[in-house]
């Protein structure tokens, strides 16, 4: 078989050479037929149910925070009272099979996610649907859960958080699914748990077999089948290298750099368990929290008690180090009523869709001020696009200090507040907007979008995206300039700062700071602390004097190659 190579949208770092194992959970029917007991269609229901839910929890036994609060949402329908009631009372008043009465409950649930414009939240309705299958598969005696062997990459449609915690012991495995995004639990345990996996790559159980060779490559989310001898030899010293780099991070801590420009290398995070990935790799700190993934059920935005919880956690975790809390960056969507809009990423999102649910705001800013007394708590408002907006916040902050005071909570009254870069309007604008902020934070996957009209979720203009593109690198740097006339911090936190290739360039345009998946920091760390800043200066002038995002790669890719030829091996395609 002649050697195929197939691309994903996304992935959790490393490299796994073995076999392919398929996973397809057995195709279900939902019988249509009358039935003659209710009573046992109650019982089977009854029974499938918990026993899904008490498989669940023996898995997920001994886990706490974050991955613990994600199987407890993946369970909470069938643990929901008025759940089970509307599946029995479908079975008993319109005489239909327990199957098919959760199944047709299930779906009506599940609609109103769906019509979410919110990546998140059709990301959380494909789980549900996923786990609705199980619980139908049960019902039929089939509801098997996933088996592995150590050294097998799994290609399947999807999964569950509860099969990523299945497979935590069979390392070294690798997982191929076909759905999947950016914000699936899924990838986001994977991460946590450093098990390398690609998301997103089309009809891929159409173009693979049991059995296949395959390399899995997490560091350019692309599945290689039936490689080559003299390939495989070639991933073999990339494992080893990766192997020798990470422990002696673990071992020695990482390098230090005799160089002028210190540049801090931080961590992204989605839940409290991403901080010992950091803390494991020697991080500078939390340089993005995304709160909207760690609480990503609605009615917990109007928790502060319940938010509050989490980001203390986060901060006593990672200190005396930052903890860069991000506020909720949502696009409203069908999914809030009176929010329906045609274009949502022009619409309401962000600071925007904050600024009208004043009571989502509100607990989410007094819950970061209570978690805030220790000092390392900075708050970053997202897609913000015009100075209005920043006075508009940093008014209502205040306004919150004081209520604070009177009831006699602690917090930073320092507390810094920087905002997100994502906007060419609000990166030209730079320099008017410093004095009035603490730092900024730009984000170049949204940054690149808005900057190109391009819509990356679009198959049809997806090619127009690149965050390589030299004007991408030259609004980078027109922020920089307007930022550090005011000597304010600057952090990339978007896709290009944890690609080796994009670091090296962003180091040379002066970013004081890189946020990065926390599985990346040894990487990105190894090219701060051994590159000359000089020499990076130089890469960066003459990108700035390209035309194409190819020339950028192909100019960045010969500089690593030069100064860092190891790393270069392990992570270039």
């Amino acid at each position: 078989m002649k050697e195929k190579i197939l691309e994903g949208i996304c992935s959790s770092k490393g490299i796994v050479i073995g076999k392919i194992r398929i996973f397809e959970p057995e195709r279900f029917e939902i019988d249509y037929k009358p039935f003659i007991n209710v009573k046992e269609e109650y019982l089977k229901f009854e029974k499938a149910r918990k026993k899904i839910i008490n498989e669940w929890k023996k898995i997920s036994y001994g886990w706490r925070g974050q991955i613990s609060r994600i199987l407890d949402a993946q369970i909470m329908m069938l643990e929901d009272n008025e759940f089970v009631k509307r599946v029995k009372n479908k079975i008993e008043e319109e005489n239909i099979r327990a199957e098919r009465a959760f199944f047709e409950t299930l779906e009506e649930f599940l609609k109103k996610m769906e019509e979410s414009e919110s990546e998140i939240f059709r990301e959380r309705a494909n789980e549900i649907r996923y786990l609705g299958k199980r619980v139908i598969l049960e019902m039929q005696g089939q509801g098997n859960l996933i088996s592995a062997n150590p050294g097998e990459i799994i290609v399947t449609k999807d999964l569950l958080p509860v099969d990523i915690l299945e497979l935590k012991n069979k390392k070294p495995i690798g997982i191929v699914t076909e759905k999947g995004g950016p914000s699936s639990h899924t990838l986001i345990l994977a991460r946590e748990l450093e098990i390398p996996m690609i998301c997103g790559i089309k009809d891929v159980l159409k173009e693979v077999k049991d059995g296949d060779e395959a390399i899995l490559d997490g560091f350019n989310s692309k599945l290689i089948i039936e490689p080559s001898k003299s390939l495989i030899e070639q991933y073999e010293r990339k494992i080893k290298n990766i192997e020798i780099l990470i422990d002696k991070f673990i071992k020695k801590g990482p390098p230090k750099s005799k160089e002028r420009k210190k540049i801090a290398v931080l961590g992204n995070i989605s839940m409290p368990e991403d901080i010992k990935i950091i803390k494991k790799y020697d991080g500078q700190g939390v340089g993005l929290f995304r709160t909207e993934i760690a609480i990503w059920d609605p009615i917990k935005w109007r928790d502060e008690n319940y938010q509050a919880e989490i980001y203390q956690l986060c901060a006593q975790e990672i200190f005396p180090d930052p903890l860069v809390v991000r506020l909720l960056d949502v696009g409203a969507g069908r999914y809030y009523p009176g929010y329906s809009e045609r274009n949502p990423f022009l619409g309401t999102r962000g600071i925007r869709f904050l600024m009208k649910e004043k009571e989502i705001l509100r607990a989410q800013i007094r819950a970061i001020l209570k978690a805030s007394s220790m000092g390392n708590v900075r708050i970053l408002l997202p897609m913000v696009t015009i100075f209005q907006e920043i006075t508009a916040i940093k008014k209502y902050i205040e306004k919150l200090k004081r209520e604070l005071r009177v009831e006699r909570i602690p917090f930073d009254n320092y507390i810094a507040i920087g905002i997100m870069v994502e906007t060419p309007g609000i990166a030209l604008m730079t320099e008017k907007i410093a004095p009035h902020v603490d730092f900024f934070s730009i984000g170049t996957n949204d940054l690149t979008q808005y900057l190109f009209g391009v819509d990356r979720a679009n198959p049809n203009v997806a090619y127009l995206y690149n965050d390589f593109h030299p004007a991408v690198f030259k609004m980078v740097y027109s922020v920089v300039k307007g930022a550090h006339q005011f000597r304010k911090r600057v952090c990339v936190c978007g896709e290009l700062a944890s690609d080796p290739l994009g670091a090296v360039i962003l180091m040379g345009l002066g970013i004081d700071e890189l946020s990065v998946h926390p599985s990346d920091i040894p990487f990105i760390r190894e090219i701060v602390s051994k590159i000359e800043y000089k020499r990076t200066k130089e890469l960066a002038r003459k990108v700035l004097e390209l035309q194409s995002a190819g020339e950028v790669k192909d100019m960045a890719r010969e500089f690593l190659k030069k100064h860092l030829p190891k790393l270069a091996e392990i992570v270039l395609a």
